[in-house]
């Protein structure tokens, strides 16, 4: 699934310059069609895995934090409406929506069984400790399954009453947040940064892809 983008208020999203336009004049020299092309989106692919990188590594520091405020009841109430919705409108845009969803949903559940602790605590003794290698080959297929919902996510995301559940549900949890730890408002701001050049990147290649 695409990455949340948080708000620590309600106020309008935090919209960081990138310069896209500076990164592919970089590497077009001497490049024409479809080498030009094929470069622009290997350019745009890597800094996108970059970001990505940069904004799990932020996530992870407050992880915690946003667990407690995931598992607040307001919070809750908020995030099944948003997610009824967005169930609601994939589906009757694609029935075959419902399928991919069921098995996100599994592979989701796989990777919570599986990544516990790499060192148990010395209460988990007897319990078992899953290797590096299987918390990976679940993670990848869970990624794999949110590549094919992607394109499902970004059409219903396009109607107003999902997008508005989805800002209510990003509003819920940065108050949240802030409130059980009032240092992780500075880390959701760098969320919000991140994000944003993820979402102009997306743009880039989606043009790029589709011969825009």
């Amino acid at each position: 699934m695409t990455v949340r983008k948080f708000s620590s208020r309600r106020i309008s999203s935090i919209h960081c310059a990138w310069p896209i336009a500076f990164c592919l004049l970089a590497v077009a020299g001497g490049c024409t069609g479809s080498e030009l092309k094929s470069e622009q989106l290997d350019t745009l692919r890597s800094e996108q895995a970059d970001l990505r990188r940069r904004f799990f590594a932020v996530q992870n520091r407050i992880r915690r934090t946003q667990a407690a405020a995931l598992d607040s009841p307001g919070v809750r109430a908020t995030q099944d409406r948003f997610y009824t919705l967005l169930r609601e409108e994939m589906v009757s845009n694609d029935p075959a929506a419902a399928n991919l969803l069921e098995r996100s949903r599994r592979i989701g559940a796989d990777l919570d069984r599986v990544s516990g602790p790499v060192l148990p605590m010395p209460d988990q003794a007897d319990e078992e400790v899953v290797p590096p290698s299987e918390r990976r080959f679940v993670a990848g297929e869970l990624a794999a399954a949110e590549r094919e919902l992607r394109p499902h996510i970004t059409l219903a995301m396009r109607k107003p009453r999902v997008a508005e559940a989805f800002q209510e549900l990003q509003d819920s949890v940065a108050v949240t947040m802030t409130r059980i730890d009032p240092r992780s408002a500075a880390s959701i701001e760098r969320l919000n940064e991140l994000t944003e050049q993820m979402r102009q990147i997306e743009i880039e290649i989606e043009n790029l892809e589709g011969g825009g």
